[in-house]
């Protein structure tokens, strides 16, 4: 859980969106249900990975 929160803390400093590292936070951390966690993901696009060298 620790680690999660920390790559999640990271994340945002950095202006990376994570989201299914957001979602599995909320399950650890007993927030949210799998099958809330799941609907979340249905309308859901996926964006292109982009990378900057």
């Amino acid at each position: 859980m620790k680690s999660c929160r920390a790559a999640l803390d990271l994340s945002r400093v950095r202006g990376v969106e994570m989201p299914i590292a957001e979602v599995v936070t909320a399950v650890i951390a007993g927030t949210t249900s799998v099958p809330d966690a799941v609907a979340a993901f249905l309308p859901w696009t996926p964006k292109p990975e982009q990378y900057s060298a």
